[in-house]
């Protein structure tokens, strides 16, 4: 036996084959998005979403101080930018990860429309975080 990339073909034929339910027939034609909030010509913020599933992803997100002190046009950018980008590749759950002790970061996501689903413990090395959501219509 040994070990080698996956193939289209893989997939069709696991899910002709799964005892778990577990594989998708046809993976997703993207599966990382990134982005650049700009101003001035040099960017503030970037981001990005990688779909874990056909329909949910992990979305990042990165702030200068710049984007901190535009703080009400950034959100509504980048809150636009997730809801166009999920509507077109139906996404229907996007998730972020924030450390429990990153205020600044919580705010951001709650702005964002994300809520808190649950602790992630462990999970920035040995600082917990808080599994936020959103829900995209």
């Amino acid at each position: 036996m040994h070990i080698r990339e996956a193939i289209q073909s893989d997939y069709e034929h696991l899910t002709d084959n799964s005892i778990s339910m577990g594989c998708y027939r046809e993976l997703p034609e993207r599966i990382h998005y990134a982005y650049a909030l700009e101003d001035r010509n040099r960017p503030i913020m970037l981001g990005g979403i990688v779909l874990m599933t056909p329909t949910t992803a992990w979305c990042w997100m990165d702030w200068t101080q710049e984007a901190k002190d535009r703080a009400r046009d950034s959100y509504r950018i980048v809150r636009d930018w997730l809801d166009v980008t999920a509507k077109e590749d139906n996404i229907k759950r996007l998730m972020a990860a924030v450390r429990t002790d990153f205020d600044a970061a919580i705010n951001t996501v709650k702005h964002l429309g994300f809520t808190r689903e649950s602790i992630l413990k462990n999970f920035f090395d040995e600082d917990d975080g808080y599994m936020y959501v959103s829900f995209p219509s």
